[in-house]
């Protein structure tokens, strides 16, 4: 974890970046369950202990409910909050429309992860889908792309997402795309892993997630 002087872009408070993975792609078309590239689960995994506390910031709202741990049924609390999704109309206009978006504390089969949930039913992250898809190749092969979590100056959580050759390209705020390249191109990152990582702007934290 890094911290210091880092510039803000205008209007983003902080944000949370991931690797979107097979798996990942599998768990948003609603297709998952296998668990060596991010499958399972129709949700999106992060580590609970390094992440828990930006997506307290996120999500800033809280509920319980009924959860099977350790054989039995018992109430678990679940941060939640709204996320937005600006549209264009048939007309051409622009409208928003709002959903909830859960973060669930770990399960007894995966102690260490915690979960954005149903990533497939929500049309904040089924965008996502598209996004690859729009960017293949000749030879039909998709682009890296990581999913943003981004909070504005508001406190408005949306869901955006970035392709590398765009980062690179300086198509996005160079406070972000810098330390994402960082992260991505840090010769002691693990190469098995997805990148994942937040950059907390209010605070000035950078997290880079399994950098040795």
């Amino acid at each position: 974890m890094s911290s210091g002087d880092l510039e803000r872009p205008v209007g983003v408070r902080r944000l949370v970046y991931k690797e979107l993975l097979e798996g990942d792609y599998r768990k948003l078309a609603a297709k998952s369950n296998d668990s060596d590239s991010g499958g399972g689960a129709r949700d999106l995994r992060f580590p609970f202990k390094e992440f828990d506390g930006i997506f307290a910031r996120l999500l800033p709202l809280s509920r319980e409910e009924h959860r099977r741990r350790k054989g039995g049924r018992v109430d678990v609390p679940l941060r939640t909050g709204p996320v937005y999704l600006d549209e264009v109309t048939e007309t051409g206009g622009e409208t928003t429309t709002e959903a909830e978006m859960v973060w669930e504390t770990p399960t007894d089969a995966r102690p260490s992860e915690g979960r954005i949930a149903k990533v497939h039913a929500s049309p904040a992250t089924r965008q996502l889908l598209e996004a690859r898809e729009a960017m293949k190749d000749e030879e039909g092969r998709p682009p890296r792309v990581f999913v943003l979590f981004v909070q504005n100056d508001q406190g408005e959580l949306r869901v955006h997402y970035a392709y590398e050759h765009e980062l690179r390209a300086g198509e996005w705020a160079p406070a972000v795309a810098r330390r994402m390249l960082e992260h991505l191109d840090n010769p002691n990152r693990r190469r098995d892993r997805a990148v994942a990582g937040y950059i907390d702007f209010q605070d000035n934290v950078h997290y880079a997630h399994d950098v040795r």
